[in-house]
């Protein structure tokens, strides 16, 4: 009896808990459907042109509900970077914004003179002041969906999850990548750590550029996830520590791209010129 007891209250509470979401489904499916069955505007679907707008042209709203933030300003100047602007700003016939300051200020920084825009000609004053305060609200609400979240990080596809704070061994565990390295270099990172960086950022074939490569762990990295790996190195004797664990690692021989000859080949040629010379 004791047993069934425990079992009984735990599906209990799961039980509640279902009703609860279902009922909180269920009124706002009420509200979506009065919301799409009250009165309404004749023209639904305005017709609406994208245009290029010089930006001195456009101006801030005289009375801006959302400020912009550093930190909202450098996603943006990196969402353009990378994307382009994919989403026109919203504009009176004044060159009054209504919706996309923060892709104005962004395109701006970023040198560009000119944005996508559309002009809003079907709303009057009031109606474009309540369309901006509603956007903004609109853009706050809303659920994520945490599973296609994880999925964007290419760790979680494979069931590992990422969090702020990253453990690996480091150099002083035995028999650890980093480790291994100390031999040729004082502060070795661990390929692991380098390599789920990687997997978390970039996809299979893409550059990934290292300006200072050290022993190499960066190389070594990319090699055992499939990324292309260039870097750069001032010191000769790291650059042959670097190639030398890539070579060991991979049982191959790295080629000079210039000459096409391998290390060994390529340092007697040298010795044999400065022999002739």
């Amino acid at each position: 009896m004791t047993t069934e007891i425990r079992t009984a209250r735990p599906l209990g509470k799961q039980l509640i808990r279902k009703t609860a979401e279902r009922r909180v489904h269920l009124t706002g499916q009420v509200s979506v459907d009065a919301a799409a069955t009250t009165s309404r505007r004749n023209d639904l679907a305005p017709n609406l042109a994208v245009t290029e707008w010089p930006i001195p042209r456009l101006r801030v709203a005289d009375r801006r509900a959302r400020k912009t933030s550093t930190a909202q300003l450098e996603r943006v100047i990196v969402s353009i970077r990378r994307f382009g602007i994919v989403r026109p700003v919203l504009v009176r016939a004044s060159g009054a914004i209504i919706d996309g300051h923060i892709v104005v200020e962004a395109a701006s920084r970023l040198g560009l003179q000119c944005v996508p825009c559309i002009e809003v000609t079907h709303l009057n004053d009031a109606e474009c002041l309540a369309l901006r305060i509603a956007l903004n609200r609109i853009a706050g609400t809303g659920e994520w969906d945490l599973a296609e979240l994880r999925n964007n990080v290419e760790l979680g596809r494979h069931g590992r999850d990422r969090t702020n704070v990253w453990s690996y061994p480091g150099a002083n565990r035995r028999g650890s990548s980093a480790g291994k390295a100390l031999e040729f270099h004082p502060t070795p990172k661990p390929v692991e750590l380098v390599r789920d960086a990687m997997l978390d950022v970039t996809e299979r074939g893409e550059k990934v550029l290292d300006p200072f490569m050290g022993s190499g762990t960066t190389l070594v990295a990319a090699e055992q996830c499939g990324r292309v790996a260039y870097g750069i190195e001032l010191d000769p004797a790291y650059v042959d520590v670097a190639i030398t664990r890539w070579e060991t690692d991979t049982g191959t021989k790295a080629v000079h791209l210039r000459s096409g000859l391998d290390r060994g080949s390529l340092a007697e040629q040298r010795r044999s010129n400065t022999a002739a010379g």
